[in-house]
């Protein structure tokens, strides 16, 4: 069970509520835009959770970035940032691994929010490029999910072409109820070695 959310800093009224209620029974949230302060890793019903945390954006009162929240300990854990253009601000991925029962490769799981306000494509592609080079060398399942800012035509075909490369296919949604900028979804859902149940889009 798997769950991907911006949750745009804990600023909106009830979001603990709806990720009490929404993520209950997920083993891994990928969560963007998180806040420390919020005290993620305490809110599942089962208990405190692993917390994974890659900084971005940080002011005076508090430090938020991507966390990925996990049932176990993961085996490995590291980040990469890319600063956004313009603002000077970060936009971060962190990734960890996961043991599998039963098996003796590992679950790789990405979770990023990726640079927004850019005149092309480069820096999305080199924001990438990391990512890529661990999906390249991991030969077990894969998971990369996060707000992408896919606002454009170009970003969207960028990331699909580059992480379809490296086996990784996008899951799909019905009804597809995800947040859009200029008619394109922002938000995806990646795997690899994986095959989706059931998927859901919770408005």
């Amino acid at each position: 069970e798997i769950f991907s959310w911006n949750i745009q800093k804990a600023s909106n009224d009830g979001w603990m509520e709806d990720l009490l209620r929404l993520g209950s029974e997920a083993h891994l949230a990928f969560i963007q835009e998180a806040t420390l302060r919020a005290q993620l890793g305490e809110v599942q019903t089962r208990g405190p959770l692993y917390q994974s945390f890659a900084q971005g954006y940080s002011n005076a009162s508090q430090n938020t970035g991507v966390m990925t929240l996990s049932t176990h300990a993961p085996t490995m854990q590291c980040n990469s940032t890319r600063t956004e253009p313009g603002l000077g601000t970060p936009k971060a991925a962190t990734v960890t691994e996961h043991a599998l029962e039963g098996r003796e490769d590992r679950l790789l799981a990405i979770n990023i929010h990726a640079v927004n306000f850019t005149l092309g494509i480069e820096d999305l592609e080199e924001q990438l490029r990391p990512l890529v080079e661990l999906l390249t060398t991991h030969r077990g399942p894969a998971i990369l999910a996060g707000d992408f800012n896919t606002w454009s035509t170009t970003r969207q075909q960028l990331v699909d072409r580059v992480l379809s490369q490296h086996g990784l296919e996008p899951l799909t949604f019905e009804p597809d109820l995800r947040t859009t900028a200029f008619g394109m979804a922002l938000d995806h859902i990646y795997v690899r070695g994986l095959v989706a149940e059931f998927t859901e889009v919770v408005p």
